[in-house]
């Protein structure tokens, strides 16, 4: 699995595929997520619509990043997300997704 990472700035270039991401800040990881649209998903993130407010208030007020893979597969994009969830326990994940 590649990781690529990327910032707000360069959101056009993320691919409309399915995969997983996750957004930082200074390293840190505060948010695991799957899409079956990276770019449709990451870009409602930073929309004025988001609706965590932790996220939002982190995504206003601090430079992140977000690192993103392709995952092509529907049960290894919830695997992958489940295993990324618990080995980081991300602070704006406001709900814990099933344990593979």
């Amino acid at each position: 699995m590649q990781w690529i990472k990327t910032n707000r700035s360069f959101l056009d270039l993320i691919p409309e595929r399915s995969g997983i991401y996750m957004i930082t800040v200074e390293n840190t990881v505060v948010y695991v997520g799957k899409a079956k649209y990276l770019q449709t998903r990451i870009k409602q993130h930073f929309s004025d619509s988001e609706s965590n407010m932790d996220l939002k208030n982190i995504i206003q007020h601090y430079q992140v990043s977000i690192l993103y893979t392709e995952v092509v597969s529907e049960s290894e994009l919830c695997r992958i997300e489940s295993a990324l969830y618990y080995q980081y326990r991300p602070r704006c994940n406001q709900i814990a997704p099933p344990r593979y």
